[in-house]
């Protein structure tokens, strides 16, 4: 039934949000349907229930889908060839910002929730566990930190491998990594 349900209203909503998307608006229109969203968004803010953050991803989908139908019926009129290359070549990054979003949004909408498994009694049953800390041109005192914190986690230290990775190849890493174990 509460699939039912759920698909009805989408059948019911499909049809509003195609229209909130190509709807055309003055400017003074679009930027009061502008405030009230932002509105809307800031007073949904408060709560933190998940059905509360898909309305603010939907809403945020609309707005950003309406911007995108804007630019690709109203803004891709050119007069030159450098015109028409520039103009085509930022729509495509808007575009592809555009996808990125609506991935994240769905990568969001449904978190993964594992169980909480409880380690053995014993010890000698515990899983290895690997650190890897990657090093991108960072000095060894931004990386030092990283790796006295990871040294003292609340593991058994014959179960716990941890790995500096330095991309570069670094003398002072490769002494300070003996030095510490």
């Amino acid at each position: 039934m509460k699939k039912a349900l759920f698909y009805l209203l989408l059948l019911v909503l499909a049809p509003i949000a195609v229209l909130i998307i190509i709807t055309p608006m003055d400017s003074q229109k679009q930027y009061i349907f502008g405030l009230i969203s932002i509105g809307a968004l800031l007073l949904l803010s408060f709560s933190k229930h998940h059905r509360v953050s898909v309305i603010m991803m939907v809403v945020a989908v609309l707005m950003s889908t309406r911007y995108i139908w804007f630019r690709a019926t109203q803004t891709l009129h050119f007069n030159s060839e450098i015109e028409a290359i520039l103009g085509i070549g930022l729509f495509l990054a808007e575009l592809y910002i555009w996808i990125v979003i609506i991935l994240s949004y769905l990568q969001n909408l449904f978190p993964l929730e594992r169980k909480i498994v409880p380690l053995p009694e014993d010890m000698s049953l515990w899983p290895t566990v690997d650190i890897y800390i990657p090093s991108y041109n960072e000095s060894l005192d931004v990386v030092r930190d990283t790796v006295l914190a990871a040294q003292c986690l609340d593991y058994p230290a014959d179960k716990l491998k941890i790995y500096l990775l330095d991309d570069g190849k670094r003398n002072e890493f490769a002494v300070f990594a003996a030095n510490v174990g």
